[in-house]
């Protein structure tokens, strides 16, 4: 009886139709990195209640611009339609001028790197994680792009140094070098586009300053959103307009 009640559950998964699905034939030609919410609505779906109603906004190409407001304001809603996780109901998302709904995947998500509050790390080694950014490079590359992150003194001084393993989720790492890490792997991404989305939120303050200046260096010359509880200081983050 339990086996036929998992098997219930696996079947409705494997039945289930995505919500979002790629163009059969895809016509998007990106120009840029400027981010354009047009008279964006959407709720999830079985809510009747809005996420966000008439969104209109635009990040430049290169600047940086925050977004700041308690949770449950629809800041990851945000995140979420931008990365095509959902579509909207009514309005359009735009990168470099092109609608994501006439954009492949991987075209998409290939133009932005994402640090987020809650850095998942996979159970495997330091390594490994940081691939996710970037399979193909070269461990001259992985350690240049942790330097920037100031990862790599820490990693280094760990038992097997980039081979050591951290555990599922990162539990052998402290929420700071989680998020160094995370900062690396971003880096190594190298992608056009940089969303923050409370990345700052789960550190304490001794290694705020530290990720803060790995991460100065990873919004120079991207076009970045960055998402907080409270509001920024112009030592912190820099001189930017907010939303």
């Amino acid at each position: 009886m339990l086996g036929q009640a998992a098997a219930s559950a696996i079947f409705r998964l494997l039945d289930a139709e995505p919500i979002v699905r790629e163009p059969v034939n895809p016509s998007g030609v990106i120009r840029g990195s400027a981010i354009t919410f047009e008279k964006v609505s959407f709720a999830y779906p079985g809510n009747e209640e809005r996420a966000h109603e008439g969104l209109d906004f635009t990040v430049g190409e290169g600047e940086r611009v925050g977004v700041v407001g308690p949770s449950g304001a629809g800041k990851s809603s945000i995140v979420r339609l931008l990365l095509r996780f959902y579509d909207p109901q009514a309005g359009t998302v735009r990168i470099g001028g092109c609608d994501l709904r006439e954009m492949t995947f991987d075209d998409l998500r290939g133009q932005i790197a994402v640090v987020n509050q809650d850095t998942y790390l996979f159970h495997g080694t330091v390594e490994d994680n940081l691939r996710f950014g970037k399979p193909d490079a070269s461990l001259e590359e992985l350690e240049s792009a942790c330097r920037a992150a100031n990862a790599h003194d820490f990693i280094a001084s760990l038992p097997q140094g980039y081979a050591t393993l951290v555990g599922e989720r990162g539990i052998r790492l402290s929420g700071g070098q989680r998020q160094r890490i995370a900062i690396a792997r971003a880096l190594l991404r190298d992608a056009p586009i940089l969303v923050l989305d409370e990345a700052l939120s789960a550190v304490d303050a001794e290694n705020e300053s530290v990720i803060q200046q790995a991460l100065d260096r990873l919004m120079q010359g991207r076009t970045t959103l960055i998402f907080a509880h409270r509001p920024f200081q112009r030592d912190r983050c820099g001189s930017y307009p907010g939303a």
